[in-house]
């Protein structure tokens, strides 16, 4: 079945006293977040949709998305829920992870799903989830990690070698896994990211990054380096 895609109508609105900025360019994004002077996690894709989180859980939204998730992040920003992790991949599939362990999704893997949902029914906490279109996937959890990732055979070995694993993700072309001691980069990423990486000063939590050369970085309070 065609999914339908709905593109967002530039305005701004407060909602439940959390800020939600809506627009239709990638700009909107980096405006946002040199306003609030801190972010604390981001979707960005190639040709789709991006998203922007403040630490006070204020939202930007820029691009095209399913209507569904669309809705979902709104609905959720209204709510003032957290949402903990998001992705939309390059065919509009996608997943919004919200709290420890409550997610909605559409078209991710079934392994992925299954994973989740044994995840929330024991009460575990998702920290970290991540797919693309070819099937590949990585879930972080309080307790392990879980995943398929074409070209890596064994995520607990980066694990050993690098210090447990905090945050991952992952791209149609590349993955990015974020240890205790350093950044693990495989695949095609954007060429700047590893000396940004390098450069970085304060203790690298999460790395995202697009399949058109796009980057972010962030420590878990929000501080953060990006090229959008």
């Amino acid at each position: 079945m065609k999914t339908s895609y709905s593109k967002c109508i530039l305005a701004a609105v407060l909602m439940c006293s959390v800020s939600v900025v809506f627009g239709q360019k990638r700009t909107l994004l980096v405006e946002t977040i040199n306003e609030w002077k801190n972010c604390k996690n981001v979707l960005i894709t190639a040709t789709r949709g991006n998203v922007a989180v403040s630490d006070k859980n204020g939202y930007a939204i820029s691009g095209e998305f399913p209507p569904e998730m669309y809705d979902v992040i709104v609905e959720t920003s209204k709510n003032q829920r957290p949402v903990t992790d998001m992705v939309l991949t390059e065919s509009g599939k996608f997943l919004v992870l919200i709290g420890r362990n409550g997610y909605t999704a559409k078209g991710i893997p079934e392994k992925l799903d299954a994973r989740l949902k044994a995840i929330n029914a024991a009460d575990g906490e998702v920290i970290s989830v991540s797919f693309n279109d070819n099937g590949d996937w990585i879930v972080v959890a309080d307790d392990a990690v879980y995943g398929i990732v074409s070209g890596i055979s064994d995520l607990q070995s980066i694990a050993n070698e690098n210090g447990r694993i905090l945050t991952a993700h992952v791209t149609n072309d590349g993955v990015a896994i974020v240890c205790q001691n350093g950044v693990y980069l495989y695949g095609d990423f954007p060429k700047a990211l590893p000396e940004t990486i390098r450069k970085t000063t304060f203790p690298i939590y999460r790395v995202k990054f697009a399949d058109d050369g796009s980057y972010f970085i962030a420590d878990k309070k929000g501080s953060c380096s990006f090229g959008l």
